[in-house]
């Protein structure tokens, strides 16, 4: 399954790739010799944050398998489930702890919708109630 990004996130990319998009063509069209640095600089930041947009929109923010968990990033590994060995909760975002990894999850950038499934999915590891914020016994 899927944990998406919160829309707030993904329209601010697709708006600020937007808006570099109209700014480097208006710098295009009013200045006689467009292929400068600067326009093509603005041409690369507008592209950047589209391709980001669309990546996150694709890809969402963390895929959830039956036995791991990954984030959605250009180097990203995944987590088995079963070697979480605890799960923090600190400033609202989760960090999921194994022998030789660590996991931080932002919370905030999380869509409510699919931050309920997250919680039900981190609830049902078993750990010891000292060792999760869930507070289930094991």
């Amino acid at each position: 399954m899927k944990i998406h990004y919160t829309k707030k996130r993904l329209r601010s990319n697709l708006f600020q790739g937007l808006l570099w998009l109209v700014f480097s063509i208006t710098l295009m069209v009013s200045d006689a010799f467009w292929a400068n640095g600067m326009v093509i600089g603005y041409l690369v930041i507008a592209a950047l944050f589209m391709g980001s947009y669309f990546y996150e929109r694709h890809y969402g923010y963390l895929t959830l398998k039956a036995d791991t968990i990954q984030k959605n990033t250009l180097i990203g590994k995944p987590i088995g489930l079963s070697e979480v060995r605890r799960i923090k909760k600190f400033a609202g975002d989760y960090i999921l702890e194994t022998e030789t990894a660590k996991m931080t999850i932002n919370t905030q950038i999380i869509a409510p919708d699919c931050l309920k499934m997250l919680d039900e999915a981190l609830s049902a590891i078993e750990l010891p109630p000292q060792l999760t914020p869930f507070g289930h016994a094991a």
